[in-house]
């Protein structure tokens, strides 16, 4: 199994945002430890006032939540660059081989007799109103359902806006504030304080021709001024969340995949790979709404899609995508559960486009 040091509390993460630099994670499991330390999940925060949210562990639960690692990333864009000496965590198996179990005896089994599940009673809709409740009772089979479908009407009905943000070929905030920390120790650092962070760096992080020497761009600057309001302010008010997708050919904490993904924008990193993570980043955020707001249910999507270089080519495409409403990657989150649960939901009217550029 390959895989990546495991994050602790007190683990170091470095922020792109203007003023924020190098924070320690600050919050973990309360009863998972590595090295003696709780272990840092999804949603758990540094010092910035970030949650972790990207590149983690999805098949590696701690209380629940994804574990993060090495390279897992927090809503500000910052990158975990510390983790543990000692506890590796894969996100892929080999599974153990399986040997069957010999039959019992020298005897053919017998033929199994197929069984016809037991349905339970069905009650006429006379029935269902005709019953008063006792203490203790439970409902008639069809009036649960019916039930149900009220609490979810009855729920309040928020509008999602969300700002989708695809970075340009070549660029990716985390890896800009990479680079910058590795390159800290020729800004004037003392001696122990750049061993320390060279100690950190990887060669590729030093590459003067790569994502990591590059500046933020304007995408990601335009991020940063995009609302983040998961939890509406007031009654009527939408619930607002921001998504920024990393730059063709890039992949935070990774050297920058020249060919095919920057040269023809194909392949892991190239456009349509990067319109599946936004589609991904949008599907997240929809789980955090529902975590956010239980008492509420979404009633309406609507997406501000921003581009630059190849991102844009991305950003028409994500377009594409979401115009193509139930047969496209949106169709599968409200077959999911996540998306369309209010009553009267139309796809025409409740998924709507206010701007891309």
């Amino acid at each position: 199994m390959s895989g990546k040091p495991a994050a602790r509390v007190g683990d170091p993460t470095t922020c792109p945002k203007t003023g924020h630099g190098d924070n320690a994670i600050v919050s973990g499991s309360p009863d998972v430890l590595f090295d003696g330390l709780p272990a840092a999940r999804a949603g758990d925060t540094t010092g910035c006032g970030s949650a972790l949210s990207g590149n983690l562990i999805s098949n590696v639960l701690i209380n629940g939540r994804p574990v993060a690692t090495l390279g897992s990333l927090g809503d500000h864009g910052n990158v975990i660059i510390g983790g543990s000496g000692t506890v590796i965590i894969g996100n892929t198996h080999t599974p153990a081989s399986f040997t069957p179990p010999a039959p019992l005896g020298n005897t053919a089994p017998a033929a199994l007799t197929p069984i016809a599940p037991a349905l339970p009673p069905q009650s006429s809709f006379a029935d269902a109103r005709a019953w008063q409740e006792e203490p203790g009772d439970p409902a008639p089979y069809g009036l649960e359902e019916e039930d149900e479908e009220e609490e979810l009407t009855a729920r309040q009905a928020v509008t999602l806006r969300i700002g989708v943000f695809f970075d340009g070929t070549g660029n990716n905030a985390s890896n800009s504030a990479i680079g910058a920390q590795c390159r800290a120790p020729a800004l004037g650092l003392g001696e122990q304080e750049a061993q320390a962070m060279v100690q950190r760096c990887e060669a590729h992080h030093l590459d003067p021709d790569s994502s990591y020497a590059n500046d933020v761009s304007n995408i990601w600057r335009l991020y940063e001024l995009y609302r983040d309001e998961p939890i509406p302010k007031e009654v009527g008010a939408p619930s607002i969340f921001r998504v920024y997708v990393t730059g063709i050919g890039t992949t935070t904490g990774k050297p920058d995949t020249l060919f095919p993904g920057q040269a023809f924008g194909r392949g892991a990193t190239g456009v349509l790979a990067k319109v599946e993570e936004g589609m991904m980043l949008v599907a997240q955020a929809l789980d955090t709404f529902q975590e956010e707001n239980p008492n509420a249910t979404p009633a309406r999507l609507e997406l501000d899609i921003f581009g630059f270089s190849r991102g844009a080519a991305a950003a028409r495409h994500f377009a594409n995508q979401v115009l193509r409403r139930e047969q496209g990657p949106l169709g599968d989150l409200r077959r999911a559960g996540k998306l369309g649960l209010a009553a009267g939901f139309d796809w025409r009217n409740d998924v709507a486009i206010n701007f891309i550029g």
